[in-house]
């Protein structure tokens, strides 16, 4: 899972946003600008995506399919390992920030948990 810049188990819509690195999905991934990357069929492009990043979808051919399934795995067990952990006696982690995070955040080690939707800016 750590080769995703964004990797989700539903379908990924974009109509606004930049993504650097690599975007996979398990389902349906549409942004603006979209092509097949190469003759395998195995990546597509968009100008949404940057710095070299590349779409994958389970829609594709193998061997996406099997790497974005191996992915999830690892994705959701991670989940299940973070869930059960608790926040830091003292720490301010709970509903970080009020849940409006951006990619200029800075996030020190530790459990961040929200009671809220979370909302990441650019």
């Amino acid at each position: 899972a750590a080769e995703y810049a964004l990797l989700s188990g539903a379908a990924i819509t974009s109509t606004a946003s930049q993504i650097y690195g690599d975007v996979g999905s398990l389902a349906a991934v549409t942004c603006e600008a979209v092509s097949v990357g190469d003759a395998t069929n195995t990546w597509l492009i968009s100008t949404q995506v940057l710095d070299g990043g590349r779409l994958y979808a389970s829609s594709l051919a193998a061997p996406t399919p099997a790497k974005l399934k191996a992915a999830a795995f690892d994705m959701y067990k991670s989940y299940d390992d973070a869930i059960g952990r608790t926040v830091s006696a003292g720490s301010d982690y709970t509903n970080f920030r009020g849940g409006i995070i951006s990619n200029k955040t800075v996030f020190l080690p530790g459990v961040y948990k929200w009671n809220t939707l979370v909302q990441v800016d650019g």
